[in-house]
């Protein structure tokens, strides 16, 4: 509140009186315990510095709120959309790179303009997501989206933190009023035996009834908090093969949005009882597939077919890292081979979008190259079946359809 009525070097001014007051009254209540002063001095020089200097948020219900409203607040000065994302991207981009080069990339030596020496190492790691050792527009647009989803998720987070806690903070307060209510029947000399008996019948039946909702909310607290497995945004794979990204995380349940865009609740206890692979969190995606090709397949069919990945890869570094295997393997049939390829993204796969179209571009490549090169699948030649009119099912040679299991049952010779 000060920060936005005042200049910033006044607010900077009250700020710092502000911790300079607090840093003074820590240090005489200091002095005075150890001059021996009696508490009750003591006690009046805290109350009187609480009198005179506004009390800060103390709870961590309270630091986590204004640490949600710090995020808002400067998400809400900087960007509010991906929209504005993408525009500050183009400002950084076009105002970084020098004019009158004839490039489309910044370089190391474009940043050292900007920023100090010990920051661009850190500002190249970050905006160059390809590795390429530049920073191209692609590159830049990319960055600036990821840093403006992880602040946007990182608010979210401290939010439902925020009321996770609270929820905590409400129980555990009944727990010590409880407490504290038989030891104020100490205090009034209250027979604490009797009320203990009456007290501890309705206790029973309570834990009889709420017994598995406490520890389900034992089991989530420390599922969230110690074992903390996702935050609001990461991209989980339910049951393994369900693509579901968090949307709220609450204290028993879990808000999840799944590729379909249905929203499920999903109990706390059973993600702490699965294994669930946080996509997210993970390192780059590997993928691979296998085509079946005939046994008389050229081995320079597989060389050819390597070399022209190698040239994809290469020119895509922004969706694949450039790792990848393409051999040969054993298909199962003693006529045909199995050509495999393996590779790696340069992202960990949780943007379905952007997944599929760099998955379906490497697809379109391989069958390109395998047309190009009139590689085939064809079936072993079937003689001497003939149908119920004496006509043979086929002409002799090799095959192009399948035959069905109950038509090979006689007279099936390779």
């Amino acid at each position: 509140a000060v920060s936005k009525n005042l200049p910033p070097p006044a607010a900077a001014r009250i700020v710092a009186a502000q911790s300079d007051a607090a840093a003074a009254t820590l240090a005489g209540l200091d002095r005075m315990k150890r001059a021996g002063a009696p508490p009750a001095a003591r006690l009046a020089r805290m109350e009187q510095h609480m009198r005179e200097n506004k009390l800060r948020a103390a709870t961590l219900t309270e630091r986590l709120s204004r640490g949600a409203q710090i995020a808002a607040q400067g998400e809400a000065e900087e960007v509010t959309s991906a929209k504005e994302a993408r525009r500050l991207a183009y400002f950084l981009f076009w105002n970084v790179l020098p004019t009158g080069v004839q490039r489309d990339h910044v370089t190391q030596e474009d940043l050292e303009a900007f920023l100090s020496p010990d920051k661009v190492r850190a500002a190249l790691d970050s905006l160059d997501l390809d590795k390429d050792g530049h920073i191209s527009l692609q590159d830049m647009r990319d960055a600036v989206l990821q840093i403006y989803k992880e602040r946007k998720h990182l608010a979210f987070t401290l939010a439902d933190a925020k009321s996770v806690v609270a929820r905590l903070e409400a129980v555990l307060g009944v727990a010590a009023h409880t407490l504290a209510a038989f030891a104020y029947l100490v205090i009034f000399r209250v027979d604490v035996g009797r009320v203990w008996l009456m007290a501890s019948s309705c206790l029973l039946a309570f834990v009889f009834v709420f017994g598995n909702n406490i520890r389900s909310v034992y089991e989530s607290l420390v599922f969230l908090f110690g074992v903390h497995p996702f935050d609001v945004g990461d991209v989980l794979l339910l049951d393994n093969k369900d693509w579901a990204k968090v949307e709220e995380i609450g204290l028993l349940n879990t808000v999840v949005v799944r590729w379909d865009g249905v929203k499920c609740w999903v109990p706390n206890a059973r993600l702490a009882a699965e294994t669930v692979p946080n996509v997210s969190r993970s390192e780059p995606r590997w993928e691979g597939f296998k085509v079946a090709v005939d046994i008389t397949t050229a081995p320079t069919v597989f060389e050819s077919v390597k070399a022209d990945l190698e040239e994809f890869f290469a020119g895509n570094l922004g969706e694949y890292s450039g790792k990848f295997l393409c051999v040969a393997n054993f298909a199962g049939d003693p006529l045909k081979f199995t050509l495999c390829v393996w590779w790696e993204y340069s992202h960990c796969g949780e943007e379905l979008g952007r997944l599929s179209l760099a998955r379906h571009g490497l697809y379109m490549r391989v069958a390109a190259k395998l047309g190009s090169m009139g590689v085939r699948y064809t079936l072993p030649p079937y003689q001497g079946m003939e149908n119920g009119m004496g006509l043979p099912l086929r002409p002799p040679g090799e095959g192009s359809t399948f035959m069905p299991p109950f038509a090979q049952k006689a007279g099936l010779r390779l």
